[in-house]
Parts: structure tokens; sequence; C-alpha cells
């Protein structure tokens, strides 16, 4: 199998050969990108100002958020196992302290909060 630096083509556009490596190759395009530096066809400061490029294009291509806590979180912990946990706790049946040390929360409106996305009084 041959690397990116042997296959890369100096007069295309860098971001088009690294897409193109990347498909190639089946890895990550600064990962080609580095390959192809350390063959030797770009200078350092083509190759930082390519890398920045890339890599301010992978970042924004994700989105802006980390998520939903109380959605992720019930599954997680499996929906069931957090609406049991929940349900014994506002019974009485369990110390709050222990459900949020199961329910891996810190804060009892963070409890309260998932109580009421998963359907609980």
């Amino acid at each position: 199998m041959q690397h990116p630096q042997s296959t890369f083509d100096p007069r295309a556009a860098v971001a088009t050969e690294l897409d193109r490596l990347a498909r190639l190759y089946r890895v990550s395009t600064l990962v080609v990108l580095r390959r192809v530096f350390d063959g030797g066809h770009l200078a350092w400061s083509t190759y930082n100002e390519a890398y920045a490029a890339e890599l301010a294009r992978l970042t924004g291509a994700k989105g802006a958020g980390g998520g939903n806590f109380y959605n992720t979180q019930p599954v997680r912990t499996s929906k069931r196992f957090a609406h049991a946990v929940i349900a014994v706790t506002l019974e009485g049946r369990t110390l709050h302290r222990d459900a949020l040390r199961l329910l891996g929360v810190r804060k009892y409106a963070t409890f309260r909060e998932l109580g009421d996305r998963l359907g609980l009084p």
C-alpha cells in the first residue's frame, strides 16, 4: 500500500487533495496533511495555513452544542432504571443522596428536572 505523500498531486488544490487522499486511505484529512508535510511536499508555512484551515473546517462542521443532558442521561443509565430510582426516592424508600449518586447527578434540582422529563410527579 502506498502512503499519502507518494500519491499527493502538488498541482491540485491542497483541500481537494486532502479530501481525496482521506477517502482513499480512510484516515482523517489532518493525518493526510501531516503525512504529506512529512514527505516534503509542503512548506512549513503552507502546512500551518492548511492545518489551521482544515481544523477550523472540521470543528465548525460539528455544530454548536454538547447535547442535552436530560435527553442523554436516561439513555446512559437506562430510562427504566432512572425512572425506578426517581420513583422510589420520591416515595421515600431510597435516600436522595443514594439516588443522586446512582443517577450521576449532583444537584437536587437536576434530579427533579430529570424526574419531570421522565414523566414523574
